[in-house]
C-alpha cells in the first residue's frame, strides 16, 4: 500500500488516540497510529510538543472516521438509555 493511499483524521493525545483506535477498528476501519518517538524513549509526553499523536486511516476510510471521530468529541455516541 502507497503512503498516498492513507491520510491523517485527527491529532491528539496517546489516551485518546488509543480510545479512537479501538472505536476505528469495531467499526472494521484500519488505523495506524504515528508519534514522535523522542518524547516516549525519554519519558516525557508534553501534549503540545511531543505527545501528538497522528490518527491515519486508508484514504477510503477517511471521510467514515472523521464522521465518527466528531460524533465521539460531541457526545453522539454515547448510549442514552439509563443503566438498570
Amino acid at each position: 500500500m502507497s503512503s498516498a493511499s492513507l491520510v491523517t483524521v485527527d491529532e491528539t493525545t496517546i489516551a485518546h488516540a488509543q480510545v479512537l483506535r479501538g472505536l476505528l477498528e469495531a467499526q472494521g476501519i484500519r488505523v495506524w497510529l504515528n508519534q514522535e518517538s523522542a518524547g516516549t524513549a525519554i519519558g516525557l509526553n508534553l501534549p503540545s510538543i511531543l505527545g501528538v499523536v497522528q490518527i491515519i486511516v486508508n484514504q477510503s476510510s477517511a471521510e467514515r472516521a472523521r464522521a465518527l471521530i466528531e460524533a465521539y468529541y460531541t457526545g453522539d455516541l454515547e448510549d442514552s438509555s439509563e443503566d438498570l
